[in-house]
């Protein structure tokens, strides 16, 4: 399987005024591929669409810069958030103005993306191959914070992968201890995880519930059945995964 982006990370350690501790700045070149593209937000910095974007009609509107990212604004369609706490999408376009995009998302019922906050995964539609940018240091309290829940609602949650992780390592992270022996992690909480394979144009499917509640050949048959693919490889830092988390566990 392709890889839907390649990272590059120049990290460096700092001791900067004001910060409680060493912390890790990085610098990440993500690949975005033609097509639907499913990417997450690992720096303690937002990203504010316009300067992160850019923007082919329009000034930012709140300071009025004119944001054209070479090679990456002409490229990008729009850029898609799920807001878990509203239960509804959030859209920008680099091609339509702020008046315009405005009118489209009262229309249909959805709002006007302003922000995407550190642990938020995001889509972005590219009509071609292009290169996106983070950069900030790490927020270091995503780990700790999801894996008490915070910040996660019940029902679905787009979330960014804060370290390079498997499937089953990421589950985990919202056990409050450690699992038993025998226990598959994350099953009181996660349902399922959901990647995209931007490349094969396929779901990648994981679910710590049917490891655990169903047959072992339950999960392989569902994913074979629907056309869904198992995560082979490693989530990667900056990589998103759709969750299905229940504040209870039990079978689902």
């Amino acid at each position: 399987m392709n890889k839907i982006f390649s990272v590059v990370l120049f990290a460096v350690v700092l001791l900067v005024p004001g910060l409680s501790a060493a912390q890790t700045y990085v610098t990440q070149e993500v690949k975005v591929s033609n097509g639907w593209n499913l990417h997450g937000a690992v720096t303690g910095t937002p990203l504010f669409p316009w300067p992160t974007f850019g923007n082919l009609v329009d000034n930012d509107p709140t300071n009025g810069v004119w944001w054209n990212i070479g090679g990456l604004t002409e490229n990008i369609v729009s850029v898609w958030k799920w807001n878990a706490e509203a239960y509804k999408w959030e859209f920008y376009s680099p091609r339509l103005d702020s008046t315009t995009m405005a009118g489209y998302a009262q229309n249909h019922g959805i709002g006007v993306l302003s922000v995407i906050n550190p642990g938020e995964g995001f889509w972005i539609l590219s009509k071609g191959e292009t290169w996106m940018y983070q950069s900030g240091y790490l927020a270091d309290d995503l780990i700790t914070t999801w894996g008490l829940g915070g910040g996660v609602k019940n029902g679905w949650n787009l979330l960014a992968v804060p370290v390079g992780m498997t499937v089953e390592e990421f589950a985990g992270l919202f056990d409050q201890n450690p699992p038993a022996p025998g226990v598959i992690p994350g099953v009181d909480k996660i349902m399922s995880v959901w990647g995209w394979d931007s490349a094969a144009g396929k779901w990648k499917f994981y679910s710590p519930q049917m490891l655990q509640y169903y047959e072992p050949w339950y999960m392989d048959r569902f994913i074979a059945e629907k056309g869904y693919t198992h995560f082979t490889e490693p989530l990667q830092q900056g990589e998103a995964v759709w969750v299905y988390y229940q504040m209870y566990g039990g079978k689902g």
